[in-house]
């Protein structure tokens, strides 16, 4: 078993995607966490231009 960990921020109105990719990713081992933000935040957030922590 691994302790990997995976985050996965994602825009709102992506749910299902995300759903999918988290399976995947806990298939893999991965202790996954997820959180959802406006568009404008994940792109912001992409661009490296705000502080996510």
């Amino acid at each position: 078993m691994s302790n990997a960990k995976a985050c996965l921020v994602f825009a709102r109105g992506l749910e299902s995607k995300v759903l999918e990719i988290s399976a995947q990713l806990v298939e893999e081992g991965f202790d996954v966490c997820t959180a959802s933000a406006d568009r404008e935040v994940v792109e912001a957030a992409k661009l490296g231009s705000i502080n996510v922590s």
